[in-house]
């Protein structure tokens, strides 16, 4: 009844955190890239801990905001000092500057720095992911399925467009790039995806909490697309766009069907799935393919975003971190064919009773199943929507 009367707040917060994405993507001056940053993490730690349904709740909040207040910090901090030395906060005035001989490019590093730690927080890249797992187990379910796309998806937009608009004389056609000439920082970015899809690939293993679960494997999938920012090129540009279309679809599904559960047991422990695929075939169908397709095989459309990634790093000749990332994925299927085989393999102790989905949850749930199969095997309106959407946005 309390969450009922506070349903206008809820929305109201939903309508923040999506007005602040959309300023996210669209501005050019790194003061509004800052508040409009905040107004979508202000309303994010609110609703992390809207319900106060347990202590789990609150703590979630509490954590996000602190961790969220350091990273903010951070990112002001670089800003000041890129104001300092260029005169300016908007992305083309500070490109323009950043041609001048007289830059002062060892203080910039550390300012770009600086401001790449306040957006690696939003995307839960390594090291600055720590705040991933706590949040997205305390949070609301709705909420934590939001924040695992969402904020992720504008945090990468953000990333894209800084480095494309203030360094973009940097960036070659083939995807060689280099934001300032002071050290690798394509070797360090490297270093980052491998150790952000490591840690959270190898995190995920012993997790019995879903929820948990997903939240490491969301960790790991932010390294995943941070190998298309590697790349930098076209095909880096296309791969990340379509990935994010099809992890929208398969990690949204994932946590649709762990709050079908929750709601029925009141948990989300991985021996509440014991059974599940003979008592509720549907939903165990479902999952079998999200996790399928969260993982990246065929013919799923997650075999199609990490075969783009792949590409992408094969024509820009990284073929050891391809051969990382395609052993992290393999690594990958373990935790996610784990649930699985408490679906099917593991009898449950005691009889529970069958998740019996609605009609708006049968519905929803379909709408997410058929495109993760249907963009597995016809998947060229999604590149041709990619490719468009790149072309719009001035990124091909």
């Amino acid at each position: 009844q309390k969450i009922t009367d506070r349903i206008g707040e809820y929305y109201a917060l939903i309508f923040g955190m999506i007005l602040g994405m959309f300023f996210i993507v669209s501005s050019v001056d790194l003061i509004l890239i800052y508040l409009s940053l905040e107004l979508m993490s202000l309303s994010s730690y609110v609703l992390s801990g809207f319900t106060k349904l347990r202590d789990r709740n609150s703590e979630a909040a509490l954590k996000y905001l602190i961790f969220g207040a350091i990273s903010s910090g951070l990112m002001l901090f670089g800003i000041s000092l890129v104001y300092g030395l260029t005169g300016s906060t908007n992305l083309y005035v500070i490109n323009m500057m950043l041609q001048s001989p007289n830059a002062n490019l060892f203080t910039l590093a550390f300012a770009n720095i600086l401001i790449f730690a306040g957006i690696g927080y939003k995307i839960s890249s390594a090291p600055f992911h720590f705040w991933t797992p706590d949040v997205y187990e305390g949070a609301p379910i709705t909420i934590t399925a939001y924040l695992s796309v969402a904020s992720k998806a504008a945090g990468f937009a953000l990333l894209i467009r800084f480095i494309k608009t203030t360094y973009v004389s940097f960036v070659d056609p083939v995807g060689n790039w280099q934001l300032l000439p002071v050290f690798d920082w394509k070797s360090v970015l490297i270093v980052i995806s491998i150790l952000t899809m490591t840690l959270g690939n190898f995190s995920a293993l012993w997790q019995n909490n879903l929820k948990r679960m997903l939240a490491f494997s969301s960790i790991a999938h932010a390294g995943y697309l941070l190998l298309g920012l590697v790349v930098f090129s076209n095909g880096g540009m296309l791969a990340i766009l379509i990935y994010f279309a099809i992890y929208l679809l398969m990690n949204l599904g994932a946590f649709l069907i762990v709050m079908l559960i929750a709601n029925k047991t009141g948990s989300e422990d991985i021996d509440d799935y014991n059974g599940l695929g003979h008592s509720s075939p549907y939903i165990g169908i479902a999952m079998v393919i999200f996790l399928i397709s969260l993982t990246g095989l065929p013919p799923t459309a997650g075999f199609i975003g990490k075969l783009y990634l792949f590409i992408a790093l094969v024509d820009a000749k990284m073929i050891a971190v391809a051969i990382i990332a395609l052993l992290n994925s393999v690594v990958s299927l373990y935790y996610y064919v784990r649930v699985i085989k408490h679906m099917y393999l593991v009898k449950p102790e005691k009889e529970a009773p069958a998740v019996i989905p609605n009609l708006a949850d049968k519905i929803l749930l379909t709408v997410l199943v058929v495109p993760v199969l249907l963009l597995g095997v016809y998947f060229q309106p999604l590149i041709d929507w990619a490719k468009n959407s790149l072309e719009v946005l001035g990124l091909m």
